[in-house]
């Protein structure tokens, strides 16, 4: 798992213009960072998963299974972004 994560974050901070091992030597060198993977099981439109809540990780990556995914919500007027 350590592997997969030295190769998202690698990824990451290509992606974003940064060296290759800028976010990796933040989330390794920082022992309050870190990296989640998550998997939820699909639920209707009107049900939550795991209810409102905040990861308390670097990166989570999400495996949503075909549903409807991750939403987050906007600190500056709290409304919620699918």
């Amino acid at each position: 798992m350590l592997e997969a994560t030295r190769a998202v974050l690698r990824g990451l901070s290509l992606a974003m213009g940064m060296a290759p091992s800028a976010l990796e030597e933040r989330v390794f060198t920082a022992p309050s960072a870190k990296v989640l993977l998550v998997a939820y099981d699909p639920v209707e439109r009107s049900e939550l998963s795991c209810g409102s809540h905040t990861d308390c990780g670097f990166l989570t990556m999400l495996c949503s299974r075909g549903g409807r995914g991750l939403q987050v919500r906007r600190r500056a007027d709290g409304t919620w972004l699918d």
